[in-house]
């Protein structure tokens, strides 16, 4: 496979046949990076702002489930649609779309009922950026370099939720709800110009501004998505990548929804401060993780990679639902770290968050390369679109259910039973990966 050049931007600044020198693959990569931030830090604006509102666990799981809900409802049409639109007119209009859904915000931000409605709108916009990205990498970039660009992308994806996340409660206390929410569009904004910059698409595809665009409507969508149903069933292994690639990104989601009462409840802290000490370091921990990936991926196999991964993140779980034991040893005992002074139990919390998210990648990167390479370039919208309502529907009712529980029998003990549930996971795939992953 060659790889597109644009002609009508160039950048070599990484000269030869090397990832760097890729200019797709850079623009790509610097929007991705662009609108991570962007959507990380209005995640997490939201669920700081709802959290004071309400002070419950449960409001918070509401915001992540109207998140999550697109996903159900068009997330495989998303796919269908992806695969048939060009790409390029496609990322550029997401990207200026999403800028106008933030400015359409700014004068409801303060109503409960329109930041849920705004979450599901940009969550909306957001289904089709998903499977848009899964295709674009592998035709952008060689097969020997598919390993190193995903890596590439899931470091910048997990980078871009420490700036995020860690960023969110900073910027609120800086300039308010306001300037947060226009920082935040102007990120969607800058990455709408880097789409422009992506090398034009060399087949035909239907514009999203075509006038045929009502036809990829009326020309059975859902016999595409049956297909992507089929290609799914038909292979085990892919099943088994999607199962486990579910259980990561719905262990992602219950910790977000769990950690401002982590932090108020367990830690001390002020919801704002969830970002900083346990959201940030979470993001930073799956930085660690693509990074050393991307650095022993040809030693260790992806099968094995998600087993520590899994063992891992069940161990973690428990810990976190050890915190409160922390209490009987000393809570005036103080750390440092990076030359400030916390409480032991905050500095535990802190080192758990990093172990969470390190582990958290091992499975996702893994998962994600499979599936990359077990689907065809045509197909890959079908595929990834699937996995995203699927994650979606499994993932509603503990998302949910992690939040209520949390008010009313502790979070500690929530993270309690999500760590066994990983355990179980991990036992029940155990013998399937040796089998079906060779």
């Amino acid at each position: 496979m060659q790889i597109k050049k644009d002609s009508t931007f160039s950048l070599d600044l990484f000269p030869g046949d090397t990832l760097l020198s890729n200019t797709g693959f850079l623009n790509l990569w610097f929007a991705q990076i662009l609108t991570q931030v962007g959507v990380k830090l209005f995640d997490f604006v939201l669920a700081i702002q709802i959290y004071k509102q309400t002070g419950s666990n449960a409001s918070v799981s509401y915001l992540i489930l109207a998140y999550g809900l697109p996903a159900v409802l068009f997330s495989s049409w998303a796919g269908v649609l992806i695969d048939r639109w060009r790409k390029k007119t496609t990322l550029v209009f997401i990207s200026l779309l999403r800028f106008s859904l933030i400015l359409l915000f700014i004068p409801l931000h303060s109503n409960f009922f329109f930041i849920l409605l705004f979450a599901f709108l940009l969550s909306l916009v957001s289904q089709f950026f998903i499977p848009l990205e899964a295709v674009l990498i592998p035709r952008l970039v060689e097969k020997k370099h598919l390993i190193t660009a995903n890596s590439f992308f899931t470091l910048t994806l997990y980078s871009s939720a420490v700036v995020g996340f860690m960023g969110a409660g900073p910027l609120l206390k800086s300039v308010g709800d306001l300037g947060s929410f226009v920082f935040i569009a102007s990120l969607f904004l800058v990455a709408g110009f880097l789409g422009l910059l992506l090398p034009l698409s060399s087949n035909k595809k239907v514009s999203i501004f075509s006038s045929r665009h009502k036809n990829l409507f009326i020309d059975k969508p859902w016999n595409s998505i049956k297909q992507g149903l089929k290609i799914v069933s038909k292979d085990p292994a892919l099943k088994l990548g999607i199962l486990l690639m579910g259980v990561s990104q719905i262990m992602v989601a219950m910790f977000m929804s769990l950690t401002p009462g982590l932090t108020t409840r367990v830690l001390g802290l002020v919801p704002e401060d969830a970002s900083v000490y346990l959201i940030g370091p979470a993001a930073f921990g799956m930085v660690l993780g693509a990074a050393l990936i991307s650095r022993i991926g040809g030693f260790l196999t992806r099968k094995r990679l998600v087993k520590i991964g899994l063992l891992g993140s069940s161990l973690t779980f428990l810990g976190f639902s050890l915190l409160p034991e922390v209490r009987y040893f000393s809570i005036e005992e103080h750390l440092t770290l990076l030359n400030y002074s916390v409480t032991l139990i905050v500095g535990i919390g802190i080192a758990l968050s990093v172990l969470a998210g390190f582990f958290n990648s091992f499975v996702s990167i893994s998962c994600n390369t499979s599936l990359q390479s077990r689907v065809s370039f045509k197909n890959r919208g079908k595929v990834f679109g699937f996995l995203q309502s699927i994650v979606a529907v499994s993932g509603a009712l503990p998302i949910l259910l992690s939040g209520i529980l949390a008010d009313r029998v502790g979070v500690t003990n929530v993270f309690g039973y999500l760590s066994l549930l990983i355990i179980i996971v991990f036992i029940s795939t155990y013998k399937l990966l040796n089998i079906q992953w060779r």
